[in-house]
């Protein structure tokens, strides 16, 4: 339709990408190592940005990703 803005598009992330993501971000990167997801760092859902593995149930000792959202490195 003329005068109209294009609709953007949605980006497809397919699995085996998502994964090296993950991987590149160490997202769970310790997930299944006993005592690894024993402790557990509960954030509001109010919170703007969550772990992509753990949500807003942070597992700091098993996800770098949540070591990272619950301050725990740089």
């Amino acid at each position: 339709m003329e005068g109209s803005t294009p609709t953007p598009q949605i980006p497809v992330i397919h699995e085996p990408d998502l994964l090296k993501i993950y991987a590149l971000f160490g997202v769970g990167d310790m997930v299944g190592i006993e005592g690894t997801e024993d402790r557990i760092v509960r954030i509001s859902p109010r919170f703007d940005v969550a772990c992509p593995m753990h949500e807003f149930e942070l597992r700091p000792d098993a996800c770098r990703s949540c070591r990272f959202l619950a301050g725990e490195v740089h």
